[in-house]
């Protein structure tokens, strides 16, 4: 990507990624809470490519599918954790928003259903999923 934001509140995190990026001129870390300020107070219009991790709870993942539709114009969307057992908030949240309309699938990514992970639960599906608003 010519240019990425990486989005965190967390202070430790932060300080994580720069290290971890540290040799990409390309990135540029934002500090901010997605769900107490104003997106654009902090990130350009122009992205073309989302990429969201952030809360696990249906309304937050709600939220962050919304104000990306909102705020970029015909953003990609990648969400995480949609196969995870453990938390079906973040794929009845998804779900939710592809039976309103807001957004389709483009595909399915990641580990597949089966998959084994360290923690020992087992993916209910596909690890991510790709949509377009």
């Amino acid at each position: 990507f010519k240019k990425v934001y990486a989005v965190e509140i967390d202070d430790w995190n932060l300080k994580q990624a720069k290290k971890n990026t540290e040799d990409r001129d390309n990135v540029e870390l934002v500090k901010m809470d997605l769900y107490m300020e104003t997106w654009e107070d902090y990130l350009p219009k122009d992205v073309d490519v989302v990429f969201i991790d952030a809360s696990h709870d249906y309304p937050q993942v709600a939220i962050d599918i919304q104000k990306c539709i909102d705020m970029f114009d015909n953003p990609i969307i990648i969400l995480d954790d949609y196969g995870n057992p453990n938390n079906r908030n973040i794929r009845a949240s998804i779900d939710d928003k592809i039976k309103e309309g807001k957004i389709k699938v483009d595909s399915l990514i990641g580990e597949d259903v089966g998959f084994l992970t360290k923690s020992g639960w087992k993916m209910i599906d596909r690890e991510g999923v790709i949509c377009k608003a």
